[in-house]
């Protein structure tokens, strides 16, 4: 019996260049009832192993195939930085790019924070004491040493209370100052948060908090801007709503995008919670170490960094982290593929599925890739994978690693001049029970 696939594949193929395993995303439906065959961008991150090291990724900046990961590392009850590169693993897109990296650990720096308060009229009342209450618990935590600030607050326009300052007399009088009257322009006040840390931020941990309870409505710019920026300078946002009435689509995104956070309160109490978790988060960030590396592709789609410290502190941890590459159209290409018709049927035991490339290739070059292959195994057994004669890309060597009732990797380990579309692989199934392919 056969049926028409309806499956249709995107993935981004990157030169050798930019990496030779790499992986791709496919989307659409199944070939089969209910999703019996798919492939997808296999995301397999290992579970942290339990050790005495603790590690976490606070943030990820990327530019080409540049990635530079910040991260710290918990030792009992304090922090280490008594590691060097060859204690380090890091993965990207389960690739192992170890050995391009570095690693640099600058110390326990202090903090620039540029505290950001809504002072539209919506915040008179118990909304304006909740904010000077949690600017002053915050200042109370700051070391009156290398630890800085600055206060701006907004309302149809913003105001700069006090630049950046170690003295913290002079931080308590402006969030003493705060007013309540207004109108609200909540992004250009997070802007100009971000604009006075790159300008007057003197540590290497800035951060941006900003607490609002309204809708923007007088601002010139925009969350994108603010993201745009905040990623350029790798200063997190971190965003707490009073209320529910604020842009908290917008406030949440600017927090992930920028790996701040997000906080939504209902009253004055769970701000200053807010703002207690906000400083500890910061302030384990002082102790943050910058591994970088080079070969992750540029291919505009979300990666998942593996990051692991080894024998620290008695024992092995990993973490993970994802971001979302920039794209490169120099080394990143889209191939479109889709299966083909199936041949065989479930009653004779086995089927056929081919897996075909359905539009020129711009380069007319298929490059070496990594596919990983799911199935539905309540219905069927892996058997085979080639590259079949007259395939695109016959001649190809074929590497195939089977991961019993799981997945099927397979990798073409070199690049092939191609032209026009047709087939690329063959697949072959046992049929475990016989199902509808009407």
């Amino acid at each position: 019996m056969i049926m028409k696939s309806k499956l249709f594949v995107t993935f981004t193929r990157c030169r050798t260049s930019c990496s030779k395993l790499q992986q791709f995303r496919v989307t659409g439906a199944s070939a089969f009832r209910a999703g019996i065959l798919h492939m997808v961008l296999l995301l397999l991150v290992p579970a942290g192993i339990y050790a005495q090291p603790q590690i976490h990724a606070t943030g990820v900046h990327a530019w080409g195939s540049q990635v530079d990961v910040r991260f710290h590392v918990r030792c009992g009850n304090g922090f280490t930085q008594q590691f060097t590169m060859q204690n380090m693993m890091v993965e990207d897109n389960q690739q192992d790019l170890t050995a391009n990296a570095t690693l640099q650990c600058n110390g326990v720096g202090g903090i620039s924070a540029a505290l950001v308060f809504d002072a539209s009229g919506s915040m008179s009342g118990p909304g304006n004491a909740a904010a000077k209450e949690a600017g002053r618990i915050f200042i109370d935590s700051l070391d009156g040493v290398i630890d800085e600030a600055t206060v701006i607050w907004f309302s149809t326009v913003v105001n700069i209370q006090q630049q950046m300052t170690t003295i913290k007399p002079l931080l308590y009088g402006a969030v003493d100052a705060i007013p309540a009257l207004g109108g609200t322009a909540v992004w250009d006040a997070v802007y100009a948060g971000l604009i006075e840390l790159i300008n007057n931020g003197v540590n290497s941990t800035r951060v941006v908090i900003v607490l609002t309870d309204g809708v923007d409505a007088a601002s010139t710019r925009t969350p994108d801007e603010i993201i745009n920026l905040a990623r350029r300078n790798r200063i997190p946002v971190f965003n707490v709503l009073l209320g529910d009435h604020g842009d908290d689509v917008e406030l949440r995104q600017i927090a992930d995008e920028t790996y701040g956070g997000f906080y939504q309160c209902d009253d004055g109490a769970e701000v200053l919670v807010a703002y207690d978790e906000i400083y500890e988060e910061i302030r384990a960030a002082t102790h943050d170490c910058v591994i970088s590396y080079t070969g992750a592709c540029p291919d505009g789609r979300e990666h998942w960094v593996n990051l692991g410290v080894l024998q620290t502190c008695g024992g092995d941890d990993t973490t993970y982290i994802a971001y979302t590459a920039l794209y490169d159209s120099s080394v990143a290409q889209e191939v479109h593929m889709s299966f083909g018709d199936i041949s065989g049927s479930a009653d004779a035991g086995t089927v056929k599925v081919p897996l075909n490339l359905d539009a020129p290739i711009g380069t007319g070059i298929f490059r070496s890739c990594f596919i990983n292959l799911r199935y539905d195994t309540s219905y069927l057994s892996f058997r085979s994978a080639v590259i079949p004669t007259g395939s695109l890309i016959e001649g190809v060597t074929l590497n195939v690693t089977e991961f019993p009732s799981t997945s099927v990797n397979l990798e073409t380990m070199s690049d092939k001049l191609v032209s026009g579309t047709g087939n690329l692989l063959e697949l072959e199934f046992d049929v475990k029970s016989v199902f509808d392919t009407t």
